[in-house]
């Protein structure tokens, strides 16, 4: 039964209070981690928030080292994991075209929008998807968690959620399994109850994304969160580093006893290369300090990003340490990013399940009533492994020769396969074999006698 006026307000009340409050401080500090300038507009960079502490009455040339010493690694290695998450079709197990909630899928345009999904449930540890009834049919939305909250009778197991938020600039939308209510709002005034819509989909149309399935709900951290720390431990050794370059990288003269007349004596000397002082005190000094060299600095900092890499299993060489690294082989190339490729196979298993539930809910929306529960098919991801297309070429080619494994089903491995060349070469696969049945009937009736 779809809730009242009342009922709705006061839910939405109970969400902005207790839950949407209580998640928004983490996931706006894991934002401002990835891009610390979020949020500002300002034109000189140099007013910006910096992400290392200065001491109080700094100067203006230590605020602009320590804005030049931002050296943010999360958007990259968001980046470096993203950018293989690629969902390419979406089949059922005895058949070679893709079921018909892919047209759902192209038609919302989600050959782009996974992405933004998929970097939300990296960088936060959840992001959402909303299905809806629409025209000329259902609708799919990717959402940040920053805009969305979800509540669950169990979080763990339960798929689909009681109730959903959604924040818009001028209001909020409330779900549950009826109906969508909406909410208005204006700058200083309570959300104001506008209307009710039924979405007829017995569920609350929310799909939740994980980058992991875990049975505990706290430890859905996401992968930017645990490297939060080290990322703060970059940037001040970074800082570091400049303050040592700018102030004492080079060694630096002293003169006790003597003080120049005038500023362009003063550069006289400095600019010399041997230092004569006429008419001087008796006991002038000259020395120098001794440089302070930066490589304790440069170490520091490359142990962190190797710490970063080794926690995010992102390739070393994809963090600029691999300068050690040269004239690899294949092989060895292929060894290093193994940790990548086994983290991403497990992510895009968590992830597809949740592709699948969406697609199973467009369907539903769609007009087919069985297959909400009911739906052998699953999602097939781009194939991104780190291997030369001669590898992985001549590996199909003895899966083909060898186990007995069928051609046109070994094209779907091959890197950079799509949905449209594969159907392109499996037609032209089809008018070969009728080009040769029809060679082979003209070849039978020509040996036949007259």
């Amino acid at each position: 039964m779809p809730l009242s006026p009342s009922d709705a307000t006061t839910a939405l009340r109970e969400i902005l209070l207790h839950a949407r409050s209580a998640e928004r401080l983490r996931l706006d500090r894991i934002a401002r981690a990835v891009n610390p300038l979020h949020g500002h507009r300002a034109l000189d960079p140099y007013t910006l928030p910096t992400t290392v502490e200065l001491p109080r009455g700094a100067n203006p040339t230590m605020r602009n080292l320590a804005v030049k010493a931002r050296t943010n690694y999360l958007p990259l290695i968001l980046d470096v994991l993203t950018n293989t998450l690629i969902v390419e079709g979406y089949q059922p197990p005895d058949g070679q075209e893709n079921a018909p909630a892919w047209a759902g899928w192209q038609a919302n345009g989600w050959d782009a929008r996974q992405g933004g999904v998929h970097r939300g449930a990296l960088q936060y540890g959840v992001s959402y998807a909303m299905v809806l009834p629409g025209e000329p049919g259902p609708v799919m939305r990717a959402v940040s968690p920053r805009k969305l909250t979800a509540l669950y009778a169990d979080a763990v197991e339960d798929d689909w959620p009681l109730l959903a938020l959604r924040e818009y600039d001028d209001g909020y939308r409330l779900l549950d399994e009826e109906a969508v209510y909406f909410f208005g709002r204006e700058k200083g005034a309570a959300p104001r109850y506008v209307e009710r819509r039924e979405h007829g989909l017995g569920v609350c149309p929310v799909v939740r994304f994980r980058d992991q399935m875990l049975l505990d709900e706290d430890d859905q951290l996401g992968i930017i969160e645990p490297l939060m720390s080290i990322q703060q431990r970059v940037e001040e050794t970074t800082y570091g580093m400049l303050v040592a370059q700018y102030y004492s990288a080079f060694r630096q003269r002293y003169v006790i006893g003597w003080v120049p007349d005038s500023e362009q004596e003063q550069l006289k000397a400095s600019a010399g290369d041997f230092w004569a002082f006429k008419d001087g005190p008796d006991q002038v000094k000259v020395g120098e300090f001794e440089g302070t060299d930066p490589t304790r600095y440069i170490d520091a900092k490359n142990s962190a990003v190797a710490d970063m890499a080794a926690i995010s299993q992102v390739p070393p060489q994809q963090l600029a340490l691999g300068g050690g690294l040269s004239n690899l082989s294949a092989e060895a190339l292929a060894s290093l990013e193994a940790g990548k490729d086994r983290k991403v196979r497990s992510i895009e298993t968590s992830l597809g399940e949740s592709h699948e539930q969406m697609l199973r809910l467009y369907d539903y929306a769609a007009g087919n009533t069985t297959s909400l529960d009911n739906d052998a098919a699953s999602v097939r991801w781009v194939n991104a492994t780190a291997r030369s297309l001669a590898q992985t070429v001549d590996a199909l080619g003895k899966m083909v020769q060898m186990l007995g494994v069928p051609a046109q089903a070994a094209w779907e491995d091959i890197p950079g396969m799509d949905d449209a060349k594969l159907n392109r070469w499996k037609g032209l696969a089809r008018e070969g074999d009728a080009m040769a049945q029809l060679a082979g009937l003209l070849e039978d009736q020509a040996a036949e006698p007259l």
